[in-house]
């Protein structure tokens, strides 16, 4: 696909740092819409050179139900298995010496 907010040359740049940030950050853009700020998109809009949509592609949001949020908690099965979960690490903070 080609882009009307870039040239071939800009493109091929962008590609080249969206590599090199996901080397850093473990995750690669997959097009340069992903890192454009809205109101550079407005503005591209205004003069007829945005073709795209800004912003992740549309899917699974922190906020859905079925997706947890990184690095809190875990989903578990039953109420019993979360109560288990936090007495196992009530004791093992205890055991460290430091609060829960």
């Amino acid at each position: 696909m080609t882009y009307a907010c870039m040239s071939e040359a800009e493109l091929a740049l962008w590609r080249e740092g969206a590599v090199e940030a996901g080397r850093r950050m473990g995750y690669t853009a997959q097009r340069p819409c992903t890192d454009c700020p809205i109101w550079f998109a407005t503005e591209r809009r205004a003069e007829g050179c945005c073709n795209g949509t800004p912003g992740p592609r549309p899917g699974p949001t922190r906020r859905s139900p079925d997706v947890p949020l990184m690095g809190r908690g875990r989903p578990y099965a039953t109420e019993e298995e979360r109560i288990a979960a936090r007495r196992k690490t009530w004791r093992e903070s205890k055991r460290r010496g430091r609060p829960a």
